[in-house]
């Protein structure tokens, strides 16, 4: 249902595109339907809610919502807010919650080791991303200058020669380090001088609305799907779209 709500959101707002979603992780990662037993019953579930959607309460009544999901929180979800650097939220998404069930995670999905990155490759992979860097020489300094509700980097700010300064939101900023490197903004961001050093890393993914790990953790344990729904997506009503 999650994925379903997503999709078709977004499809909604691509309307004019040629295409509905991408194929890679900036629309979730898809790779095709599954031929073995897991695929199977994924399908099976598919099959079963065919038509049931997610929606939040608005003005103009119930409407689907941007149901973003992740790998893993680490420990507790955020609010869409804070992934944005602001705006307003549907309800679901408004506010983060407490999730330990994705412990279970495997790899570093939950916790992850310290990583690293040379400041000159990142000015590279942010002149490729961002105009505001195409003159810049160097990185002389990067510091975390705010942090969100529940502990995670929540802006960070760029200096360059001659004083200039870049500030950056969270996940821009993830991204352009890289999501394998800066695996979540849960973690300590310490500059090194020529790098960047990122410890205490919890999760993988941008941590809003549903954790998958921790949603497989609470069906294992034997909660129904429509409770981990609720869960991480409160206030969220389900219903049927077609």
């Amino acid at each position: 249902m999650a994925s379903r709500t997503y999709a078709l959101y977004i499809m909604s707002e691509r309307d004019k595109r040629l295409f509905d979603l991408r194929a890679g992780e900036g629309d979730q990662v898809y790779r095709g339907v599954r031929r073995d037993a897991f695929g199977r019953r994924a399908a099976e579930a598919v099959d079963a809610t065919r038509g049931v959607v997610l929606s939040a309460r608005t003005p103009k009544g119930l409407r689907i919502f941007c149901a973003y999901y992740s790998a893993a929180c680490g420990g507790h979800t955020q609010s869409v807010t804070d992934y944005m650097g602001g705006g307003d939220a549907p309800e679901p998404l408004a506010h983060g919650v407490a999730c330990d069930f994705c412990r279970i995670a495997k790899g570093e999905a939950y916790r992850w080791k310290p990583r690293s990155i040379a400041k000159v490759e990142l000015l590279g992979r942010l002149k490729d991303r961002d105009e505001a860097f195409a003159d810049w020489t160097e990185i002389a300094t990067v510091a975390v200058t705010g942090t969100t509700e529940f502990g995670r980097i929540g802006q960070v700010t760029l200096t360059g020669a001659d004083d200039a300064k870049v500030v950056m939101g969270p996940e821009t900023f993830r991204l352009a380090v890289g999501s394998r490197v800066m695996r979540s903004t849960d973690c300590t961001l310490t500059d090194l001088g020529d790098t960047l050093e990122f410890t205490n890393g919890k999760g993988f993914g941008h941590g809003v609305g549903m954790c998958q790990w921790g949603a497989e953790g609470q069906a294992r344990a034997g909660r129904q799907a429509s409770v981990i729904l609720h869960h991480y997506y409160p206030g969220a009503q389900i219903v049927r779209a077609y």
